[in-house]
């Protein structure tokens, strides 16, 4: 019996040196699998080829942040642009009802003489059908802004995990791998620099001739309606 067992503990501790280090420990291996069963390594060659392909998606990851970090702030200007023209438009849309339905009282008494029933002005104006076609625009560019901005949220995130999850192996050449790739790309890519729309928000450009084009006519229709 005790024969059998010390074989037992003997193939089990075979089967853990042959898979790979039990448990997280640090090692220099060679001969690992990483992550997927089809992604092993065999030998030096093999294992530098996995870590410079490792090291080459960090660098890749760390350009994609940056113009992440730098896009997305821009995506809020213009998801902010699409609620702030919707919102005009629907004020604008308000102002023509108010002035199409207000009648001078002698109107409406010389068309009561008259035996006439007027001419009630239509719910569903050219004036309207504009603005409601152009708030669905509005609000379909809203979601298609958030959905890039969810798109490159995950990706990010997928990415920043599975690179995690290889440096969990916590293998010599593939953790330099990761540290080389990451640092090379901050380095190139991460210098902080921002959109000149961002340096100077109060600044002219197509953002502010569109809030003050919004601005003016919305103050003319509040005119009219005074």
């Amino acid at each position: 019996m005790a024969h059998q067992h010390g074989g037992g503990a003997g193939h089990a501790a075979g089967g853990a040196g042959a898979g790979g280090p039990s448990g997280m420990v640090w090692n220099w291996d060679t001969d690992m699998t990483i992550l997927f069963p089809f992604w092993q390594t065999h030998g030096t060659m093999s294992m530098l080829a996995s870590s410079l392909g490792i090291a080459v998606v960090c660098f890749l990851l760390e350009w994609f942040k940056e113009y992440r970090h730098i896009n997305d702030p821009l995506w809020i200007e213009q998801l902010e642009r699409t609620a702030y023209s919707s919102s005009v438009d629907t004020d604008d849309n308000a102002s023509d009802v108010e002035l199409a339905t207000a009648q001078p009282s002698w109107a409406s008494d010389q068309t009561h003489h008259r035996g006439g029933s007027g001419a009630s002005p239509s719910k569903h104006s050219p004036s309207s059908s504009s603005a409601t076609v152009h708030h669905r625009h509005d609000q379909w560019q809203s979601w298609k802004l958030q959905l890039i901005r969810t798109s490159a949220y995950m990706l990010e995130l997928g990415a920043s995990l599975i690179i995690m999850s290889i440096f969990m192996l916590l293998n010599g050449w593939i953790s330099i791998a990761i540290i080389v790739g990451t640092g090379s790309g901050f380095f190139l890519f991460r210098m902080g620099l921002r959109p000149k729309s961002l340096v100077h928000p109060s600044g002219g450009g197509h953002g502010g001739a569109m809030a003050s084009g919004s601005a003016s006519r919305h103050t003319a229709a509040s005119t009219s309606s005074c």
